[in-house]
C-alpha cells in the first residue's frame, strides 16, 4: 500500500468536505458581496511520488462527486501545487490562499512569513503523529546508537527522512556522540519499508529506520521479525504533514472549523472514505500538537550551529 498516496487523496477529498460545511463558513459580508472562491496550494513534497496530473484530478472528482454539498456562496475550489514553500509566501502576497498542505518542519521555517493557522491532520494510527525507530538485530553488537558508526544502515527515501535524520542528530548531540553526521551521511535511501527490514532480518543491513507502525505491521505478518529485530531507539511522535488555514481570510473562530472535522469523523461519508483510501482518521490540530516538531526544528538549529 502506498499511504502517502492514500493520505494525499483522503485529505484532499476531507478537506472539500470541511469547506463545504454550513458550520464553517466566510464571513456573512462576503457572501452577500460575492460568491467565494477558495484557493488552495499544496508543496510538492506533501504529494511525494503521487503523480502531479492524477492529484488534481483527485480534487476534481471530488468536487464533482459532492456538487450538491457545496456552500451556495463557494463559487470555484481552485486547488495547485508548487515546488517550494517559498512559493506559497510570494503567491500569498498577491492573492488570497486559504488553504495550504505543507511539510511542517516548513511551517516552522517560514512561521513568522505565514499567516496560517494549523488546522488538522491526518493519522494513519490512533496515536497522533508518526513515531521513528532505529531496529537492529537482537543479537547484534550494536547495543547504542554510537555503535552505528561504520554499519550499513538503511533509511527512508521520502521527506519525512529529513525528520528521521535530524531527531537521530539531536539525540546522539545530546548523547554526546562526536560528530554525529559521520553516522548518518551514509545513510542508505531504501523505498519501502519492507525492504529495509527484511534486509536486517537476513544479515543484509545492519540497521534501518522506519516508523513504528511500519515494524508492528511486519511483526504481524512475520512473528519470527518480533523476536529476531529489536527497537534500538525510537523518536517522539511527529505531525510531519500539516494543513492549515488562512485566519485572515476565514473569518469564523477556528474552534468552530476544528468542531467540524469532529463531526466529519462520525459521518457515514467520512468512513466510506477512511476505507476506501485506507486511512485511519482525521483529527482537528492546533500549534500546540506541532510542539515535538517545533521542538526538533530548534533543537537542531541550535545543536548544528556548535562547533
Amino acid at each position: 500500500m502506498n499511504y502517502s498516496k492514500c493520505l494525499l487523496k483522503t485529505g484532499m477529498l476531507f478537506l472539500l468536505l470541511i469547506l463545504c460545511s454550513n458550520s464553517m463558513m466566510f464571513s456573512q459580508d462576503d457572501t452577500q458581496k460575492k460568491s467565494q472562491i477558495v484557493n488552495i496550494l499544496f508543496t510538492d513534497d506533501v504529494l511525494g511520488d503521487i503523480n502531479r496530473t492524477d492529484a488534481r484530478a483527485v480534487i476534481e472528482l471530488g468536487i464533482s462527486g459532492m456538487l450538491n454539498e457545496i456552500a451556495s456562496n463557494i463559487q470555484e475550489i481552485r486547488p495547485d501545487i508548487v515546488s517550494t514553500t517559498q512559493e506559497i509566501i510570494q503567491r500569498a502576497k498577491k492573492e488570497d490562499i486559504h488553504v495550504v498542505g505543507l511539510f511542517s518542519l516548513d511551517f516552522f521555517k517560514y512561521q513568522s512569513e505565514l499567516n496560517f493557522e494549523p488546522f488538522y491532520a491526518l493519522q494513519e494510527s490512533k496515536t497522533l503523529g508518526t513515531e521513528f525507530v532505529v531496529l537492529v538485530r537482537t543479537n547484534s553488537k550494536i547495543n547504542s546508537l554510537a555503535d552505528l558508526k561504520s554499519k550499513k544502515i538503511l533509511t527512508i527515501n521520502e521527506r519525512e527522512e529529513e525528520i528521521a535524520r535530524k531527531w537521530l542528530f539531536v539525540k546522539m548531540k545530546k548523547e554526546g556522540i562526536k560528530n554525529p553526521s559521520e553516522i548518518i551521511s551514509p545513510f542508505v535511501k531504501v523505498p519501502k519499508a519492507s525492504k529495509r527490514i527484511l534486509s536486517v532480518f537476513l544479515k543484509k543491513a545492519d540497521a534501518c529506520i522506519v516508523t513504528k507502525l511500519e515494524f508492528e505491521s511486519m511483526c504481524e505478518l512475520n512473528p519470527q521479525i518480533e523476536k529476531q529485530i529489536k527497537i534500538l531507539d525510537s523518536s517522539p511522535a511527529y505531525i510531519t504533514q500539516v494543513y492549515c488555514l488562512n485566519l485572515s481570510l476565514i473569518l469564523e473562530k477556528p474552534s468552530n472549523a476544528r468542531s467540524v472535522v469532529a463531526e466529519l469523523n462520525k459521518t457515514s461519508k467520512a468512513d466510506q472514505m477512511l476505507k476506501l483510501f485506507k486511512a485511519k482518521t482525521l483529527v482537528a490540530i492546533t500549534l500546540e500538537n506541532l510542539s515535538s516538531m517545533k521542538k526538533l526544528y530548534t533543537d537542531y538549529n541550535l545543536l548544528s550551529e556548535e562547533k
